[in-house]
């Protein structure tokens, strides 16, 4: 079972903004040109990743015209994720 330093060591990532900054600079991207794939890492920190968000909205069993409000859902990627409805983070 994770320690409570194990869960912190994993949240913490310092700077974010220069952290997303520069891995949008090691992919030679403009952040006008960045993907949600390409944000993932620094999007998907909760343990189980991008796998987990995708489970998740599998459960929900959204349909057309459903709205969904994601608290805390980072930089949004469950709206790409979502295969239907509208989720709004």
């Amino acid at each position: 079972m994770p320690t409570q330093e194990d869960v912190s060591n994993h949240y913490t990532h310092g700077d974010l903004a220069a952290a997303i900054r520069s891995g949008i600079e090691s992919l030679g991207k403009a952040i006008i040109s960045v993907t949600v794939d390409d944000l993932a890492p620094v999007d998907e920190f909760h343990i189980g990743g991008r796998q987990a968000s995708e489970d998740f909205l599998a459960q929900l069993d959204l349909s057309r015209g459903m709205h969904v409000l994601d608290v805390g859902c980072g930089l949004g990627e469950q709206r790409a994720l979502s295969p239907a409805g509208m989720v709004v983070g």
